[in-house]
């Protein structure tokens, strides 16, 4: 393990033998920043959040550190040893999401955990994980939802019903990666059909570290844009 000084402002620890995020954090001091820095500037408006996918927490420690109430979900246990540690005030679950519960398995590259798949059989590394739904944590009050979760985002969703019906001020924003879907158009049908009225991508300025939003489905912003971009933070209200 390793402890880095982020641009988003916190001090994080991670796995340098993950090439992904060994990467991102060499190179750029940061891991997903259009999700960071969102959380960074509205952190007044943010008390109480749930991640999916929390990963080693650097979105959430952004909360944390500045006392608010934050539940981690994180299914690689050693990617959930180190979460416990960058967020040690957090309520830290080591389990994995989607649209209904049972005992799954996650599959991964020993040296790039962080692109961990539910039983989606690749890579040399497995592990056993029961899997939950987002509605059987019972959570009111929410503020912020994150789904990240390296292509099963609307599945994860599928087993949110109830939570988005009880927190209707709740913004939610999912990790959108058209290369890990395996029919982009179905799934943007998918996620119009969500009971939500905007959707809007979240983007970061690597200059000035500012996050404008540009609102999908209008006239600028079309929607081709879900099909063609690599990899984007989708926030939806």
């Amino acid at each position: 393990m390793v402890e880095i000084d982020l641009s988003v402002g916190e001090s994080i620890e991670y796995d340098a033998g993950d090439r992904a995020e060994q990467l991102l954090m060499n190179n750029r001091l940061t891991l997903d920043p259009s999700l960071e820095f969102y959380v960074n500037e509205n952190i007044a408006d943010i008390d109480k959040a749930l991640f999916v996918g929390a990963g080693v927490g650097v979105a959430s420690k952004v909360l944390t550190s500045n006392g608010k109430e934050v539940i981690n979900i994180e299914p690689i246990t050693s990617r959930f040893t180190d979460l416990e540690t960058n967020c040690a005030s957090a309520t830290n679950i080591n389990k994995a999401c989607s649209s209904t519960s049972y005992s799954g398995t996650m599959y991964y590259f020993d040296n790039n955990k962080s692109g961990a798949k539910l039983d989606v059989d690749f890579g040399e590394g497995e592990q056993a994980v029961e899997v939950i739904t987002v509605d059987s944590l019972d959570l009111t009050d929410l503020d912020l939802l994150v789904i990240t979760t390296n292509g099963s985002e609307l599945d994860v969703l599928d087993g949110c019903v109830d939570t988005i019906a009880d927190n209707p001020d709740m913004k939610v924003i999912i990790s959108w990666t058209p290369d890990l879907m395996d029919n982009i158009d179905d799934k943007i049908d998918d996620l119009k059909a969500q009971p939500f009225t905007t959707y809007k991508i979240i983007h970061w300025d690597k200059d000035t570290n500012a996050i404008s939003l540009r609102n999908q489905y209008t006239g600028d912003f079309p929607d081709d844009n879900l099909k063609i971009v690599e990899q984007a933070m989708v926030l939806m209200e």
